[in-house]
């Protein structure tokens, strides 16, 4: 199935947004079945960001992908890849169901996880599964108040995620040269 493109009409739905406090609501109501929601990281003024950005082309298949991961993973605790469907998951992965991920083939020691209490996509035992299977410690884990879309649209995103980034960036002191 074709992803449908949104790209000509998302600008004009974000100024709309822009400039409706209703649209405003509206939009933040429907997104927040997206990714739950943090009345304290709400900014209303800055919701027409939402539309501008959301849905990008390929979010359908990010979130149908999460909606099979949801059932998959309550019935076999593993995290699967998309699925096809029958005939094209044999054409892709060489069999009619997809596999699992091989989280053993993560090698990176600078691995950092961010959970939001309110996320409803990664909750605490998703986290706990991921953490339980991964082969590398983490370097980090930061626990916030946040929904899954707070990580991207939250009022204090910059102070929160962005900042604790770079500082374990800088300590790092890695030589790109």
């Amino acid at each position: 199935m074709p992803t449908p493109d949104f790209r000509s009409w998302r600008p004009l739905y974000a100024d709309a947004v822009r400039r409706s406090a209703f649209l405003r609501f509206l939009t933040l109501f429907l997104f927040s079945f997206v990714g739950g929601i943090n009345i304290d990281e709400l900014d209303l003024y800055r919701t027409y960001r939402i539309p501008a950005h959301f849905p990008a082309n390929v979010a359908f298949r990010v979130l149908a992908h999460i909606g099979q991961r949801r059932l998959v993973s309550e019935k076999t605790n593993l995290l699967p890849k998309y699925d096809y469907g029958p005939e094209e998951n044999v054409k892709v992965y060489s069999r009619p169901v997809p596999p699992g991920y091989d989280l053993s083939k993560v090698t990176s020691k600078y691995l950092i996880l961010f959970r939001g209490l309110y996320d409803i996509i990664a909750d605490a035992q998703d986290l706990d599964q991921l953490k339980s299977v991964l082969t590398v410690p983490l370097m980090a884990e930061i626990r916030t108040s946040y929904s899954h879309t707070d990580f991207i649209f939250g009022r204090t995103v910059n102070e929160t995620i962005i900042l604790p980034i770079l500082r374990f960036l800088h300590q790092l002191q890695l030589n790109y040269n």
